[in-house]
């Protein structure tokens, strides 16, 4: 008896949220569906301030050298003589997981969706959230300077010389262990793309507008279902990338983690 009280409290709860959707969408659902594609590119100037902050965070890769931590302090800390692997998920890779797969899907869900509205709103946001977590993690690599496991194979270290012999880029980047840019755009990218999955989710009429269309994906545990199966993939996808970077002697935990 208790367990039918409220599962007809929960699905009286989505009833009333579908009639607040359903009015707050009366005047808003018909503008989003009927973005033309010429008032799509009409706003493509909006992209503009992520892709400054994102040439920002570039330049400041480019151009800014990591602060010389001295490597003495590492001789009773942690080790940096590590073994140089082969990167399992590469910068290219990485792109393609953090950003790429977001893009993709929420292209799909778009279409799926005839809502170039939702579609604009959403590349905004991936992009700015790009821009935004690529500016600080390279300002907190500069910051830190801390020196990767791998450093005297990554940078070729000569005890002899007692200095590295690599190109001065590699040096540089083999002095920016802390954060793990690899751990934050995924994180980022990840944390967007799970989002923007549970609204889809919560919609429940997401895939067909309204509450009949949604037909098996219409009841309370399957959309409690959706929102949590939505989120795991995502995170599970990022803690790999993040355990990759320790396994391959790039980062410690604490890159990761942070």
């Amino acid at each position: 008896m208790a367990a039918s009280r409220m599962s007809t409290l929960e699905e009286e709860r989505y009833q009333s949220l579908d009639e607040v959707l359903a009015s707050e969408q009366g005047s808003t659902v018909d503008k989003s569906k009927s973005l033309s594609f010429l008032s799509f590119v009409a706003l493509l100037p909006s992209f503009i301030p992520g892709a400054l902050v994102l040439m920002a965070a570039l330049m400041l890769d480019a151009h800014v050298a990591p602060h010389a931590t001295d490597i003495a302090n590492y001789q009773d800390g942690p080790t940096i003589s590590a073994p140089l692997f082969p990167q399992t998920v590469d910068v290219n890779l990485l792109l393609v997981l953090a950003w790429g797969v977001p893009a993709v899907m929420i292209a799909f869900c778009c279409i799926v969706k005839r809502d170039l509205l939702l579609f604009h709103i959403s590349l905004i946001g991936l992009l700015e959230t790009a821009a935004y977590v690529e500016l600080l993690t390279t300002i907190l690599k500069k910051l830190a300077g801390a020196l990767r496991p791998n450093f005297k194979n990554l940078c070729q270290w000569k005890e002899a010389l007692s200095r590295c012999t690599a190109p001065d880029d590699i040096i540089n980047n083999a002095r920016q262990s802390f954060p793990s840019g690899h751990s934050s755009n995924m994180a980022a990218g990840m944390c967007f793309l799970a989002l923007f999955l549970h609204l889809i989710a919560c919609s429940r009429s997401g895939w067909g507008g309204s509450r009949a269309a949604a037909g098996p994906f219409a009841g309370p545990t399957t959309v409690g279902f959706l929102r949590a199966w939505c989120c795991c993939p995502p995170f599970c996808l990022f803690a790999w990338v993040a355990m990759t970077r320790v396994w391959d002697h790039y980062h410690r935990y604490e890159d990761v983690l942070a």
